[in-house]
């Protein structure tokens, strides 16, 4: 890619701007034609949803856009930021076992639903973090687990207790893929 990009000169949408970026304010029901002029310009940050105040990107204004964007990317993969842990762990979860530690693994949000397992999912985003990001390191802990070596075989007890099988009591039955035959 670097090779290629070298005979390239930037153009397009995604060169960095020149000069200061534009103010921005908040947009009153998300139309862009009613700006509310009572809060004012808002400042470069990261979204208030999405970091809790320790995890917050604070920028001077006058950092041009690739600069925001270098910082946004930092913020992202900063390993003092879960969220980017527990996404990743959680879709690699998904494909396992056909869903997620958050049944949601697109909306970790306030509108997504609750981990069935919190602490699985913190203590697997710790380790693929702290393992050097390693996702067969990942996928080995899942596939020698003994909640992926559970029978698929139903169990009326365990069925009436969590219907569902939400907390994975078995294992899913699931089509095998043309590469695992």
């Amino acid at each position: 890619v670097y090779a290629a990009a070298a005979q390239f000169s930037p153009q397009g949408n995604f060169t960095p701007t020149q000069g200061s970026p534009r103010e921005i304010f908040v947009l009153l029901r998300g139309n862009e034609q009613t700006p509310d002029m009572q809060e004012g310009v808002v400042g470069p940050s990261a979204v208030a949803s999405l970091a809790p105040a320790v995890h917050r990107v604070e920028l001077p204004p006058d950092h041009n856009e690739a600069q925001r964007r270098a910082a946004l990317a930092a913020w992202i993969v900063d390993r003092d930021n879960p969220l980017t842990w527990r996404s990743i762990v959680n879709r690699v979860w998904h494909y396992h076992f056909g869903q997620g530690i958050v049944d949601s693994p697109n909306d970790f949000g306030r509108m997504g639903t609750r981990p069935t397992h919190p602490q699985l999912l913190d203590w697997l985003a710790a380790e693929f973090r702290d393992n050097g990001q390693s996702f067969k390191n990942v996928h080995r802990l899942i596939v020698t687990s003994a909640v992926y070596r559970q029978s698929s075989q139903s169990n009326e007890q365990s069925a009436k207790i969590v219907a569902g099988n939400q907390l994975l009591w078995r294992m899913h039955r699931r089509k095998m893929e043309a590469e695992g035959a």
